[in-house]
C-alpha cells in the first residue's frame, strides 16, 4: 500500500515561508497516521523555536557579587578535578590537574601541593594563574582567573587534608614540603547546556543546518573582585 504522503508534503509546504510547529501541522494531511518520524520533527521544530526565543532574550550575562559567585558555586561544586595553569619563566603556559575542595565557591580556591614543585616556583615568579573546569556529562564549563599565593600554614593543612593526598604525600600531613596554594579569583566566564541530552541533541543538528544560528546554551562572564 502506497503511504500518505502526510508528513512529507506538510514539512515542504511548511518549508516554503516561516518554520513552525503551527504550521506544520496546518499542512499535514489529517489522514495521515502518527509515526515516529513526525514526532520527531516536531521536537525539532520545538528545540528551534526554543532556540530562538532564549537567542532573543540574549543569554550572555554579566554576573557581579553574590549572584556570580553563585553562579560559579553552582557550575563547579561537583568537579573534583581542575587544570591550574601558571606562567613560566620562559613566559610560556603550563597547566597540570589539581584536586580541589569539597566546598563552596566564595571567591578563594584552596589547594595543596609541594613546596618544591615547578607550579610553586612558577607562582612565586608570577601569581597570575588560571582555572579550568570541565563537567562535559553536563556540558558545563567554567573557566576562573586570578591571583595565587603560596602558604606553609599548618592549621589550614590539616582543614583541607583527606586521605586522598596520600598518594602524592606518603609521610601525610606533616609532610614538611607540602604547601598551600591560595588563588583569589577576579574573573571568570562560564557555558552550560540548557537543556536535557535529547534536547541537546537536537539542537547540534539544528545548529548545523543553519550554519550556527540556534543558541547551544547559556554563557556568561563574572566579575569576583577588584584586581588590587
Amino acid at each position: 500500500m502506497k503511504r500518505e504522503p502526510g508528513l512529507r508534503a506538510g514539512l515542504f509546504t511548511a518549508l516554503k515561508g516561516p518554520l513552525t510547529r503551527r504550521k506544520l501541522l496546518q499542512n499535514r494531511n489529517p489522514y495521515a497516521k502518527a509515526d515516529n518520524e513526525f514526532q520527531c520533527i516536531l521536537l525539532w521544530m520545538e528545540v528551534v523555536e526554543m532556540a530562538i526565543s532564549e537567542q532573543e532574550d540574549n543569554s550572555f550575562r554579566e554576573l557581579v557579587g553574590p549572584e556570580g559567585l553563585g553562579k560559579i558555586a553552582e557550575l563547579v561544586k561537583d568537579i573534583r578535578i581542575c587544570m591550574m595553569s601558571t606562567v613560566g619563566p620562559d613566559g610560556e603556559i603550563e597547566s597540570r590537574p589539581m584536586a580541589t575542595q569539597e566546598t563552596a565557591f566564595d571567591g578563594t580556591v584552596w589547594f595543596l601541593t609541594r613546596g618544591s614543585s615547578e607550579k610553586a616556583s612558577d607562582i612565586r615568579q608570577d601569581a597570575h594563574v588560571a582555572l579550568m573546569y570541565a563537567d562535559p556529562e553536563n556540558s558545563k564549563y567554567v573557566t576562573l582567573r586570578g591571583r595565587a599565593s603560596m602558604h606553609r600554614d599548618e592549621a589550614k593543612i590539616k582543614e583541607l587534608w583527606n586521605p586522598m593526598y596520600k598518594a602524592w604525600f606518603p609521610k601525610g600531613e606533616d609532610d614538611p614540603d607540602i604547601t598551600v596554594v591560595r588563588v583569589d579569583v577576579t574573573e571568570g566566564d562560564y557555558w552550560e547546556a540548557n537543556a536535557s541530552k535529547l534536547v541537546r541533541g537536537m539542537k547540534y543538528l539544528a545548529a548545523a543546518a543553519t550554519g550556527g544560528g540556534v543558541l547551544m546554551g547559556d554563557a556568561g562572564h563574572v566579575v569576583v573582585k577588584a584586581v588590587a
